[in-house]
């Protein structure tokens, strides 16, 4: 029987830091969230790099990956 790897996600209604930094009409992240999205995000790749076993080299980092949830906390996911 062949072995498949599936990821499961959390519902994040405020969708990506892409959406938020590009598309037309959004409102401006204000800078303490900026901030914490930057930290939240840096320490989500230390996990995957450094502290999960086996670790996990994401190759694709990039602002359409970092979710944002309800208080706009960083998650780092693949799209």
């Amino acid at each position: 029987m062949e072995q498949r790897h599936c990821l499961f996600y959390e519902f994040v209604p405020n969708k990506t830091l892409e959406f938020h930094m590009h598309e037309n009409g959004q409102p401006v992240i204000l800078w303490e969230s900026i901030l914490k999205i930057a930290i939240g995000s840096a320490k989500g790749i230390a996990y995957l790099h450094e502290d999960c076993s086996p670790t996990i080299i994401h190759r694709d980092i990039k602002v359409a990956n970092i979710f944002l949830d309800p208080r706009f906390e960083a998650k780092v996911g693949l799209k």
